[in-house]
């Protein structure tokens, strides 16, 4: 059974997105600016993008990424990945401590996962969209400069 956000939850999931997961795209991108100039790394926010339908989809595609032999200019992906998998566990733990969507009791173990799973994806998917647009801007800029 699908869940259904509550109007409040919906509001509360836009402010966030549009405050603080907004900044934190922005300086996520900020420190990765290096690996955003590599051509191929548009390949990589596509996927980011197409993973993030779940938190355990990007998730298991973020850590995947991560462990991945990459080779030559793209071993920078590498430390994208780790970062990224780092803000995402990050993320997850907000969920339930700083956001307050999950209740820390009332729950069954499995219902407080889905649940966190649940809001830990709709933040996830707010971020790289945010994410992917940041970084897309930040290759224009770069190319239109020409760095």
């Amino acid at each position: 059974m699908e869940r259904k956000l509550s109007p409040e939850e919906q509001e509360r999931i836009r402010l966030l997105s549009d405050g603080e997961i907004y900044q934190r795209a922005i300086e996520f991108a900020k420190e990765q600016e290096e690996i955003i100039a590599y051509r191929q790394f548009g390949h990589q926010v596509s996927g980011l993008e197409a993973y993030a339908r779940s938190f355990k989809e990007l998730d298991e595609f973020v850590n995947h990424q991560k462990g991945r032999n990459w080779e030559e200019k793209s071993q920078s992906f590498e430390g994208f990945y780790t970062a990224l998998a780092n803000y995402l566990n990050n993320l997850r733990e907000d969920v339930q401590g700083k956001y307050s969507f999950v209740p820390p009791e009332g729950q069954t173990k499995n219902e407080k996962k889905e649940q966190t799973d649940f809001f830990a994806g709709l933040l996830a998917r707010e971020f790289v969209q945010h994410l992917a647009a940041e970084m897309m801007w930040q290759a224009w800029k770069s190319k239109k400069e020409g760095k």
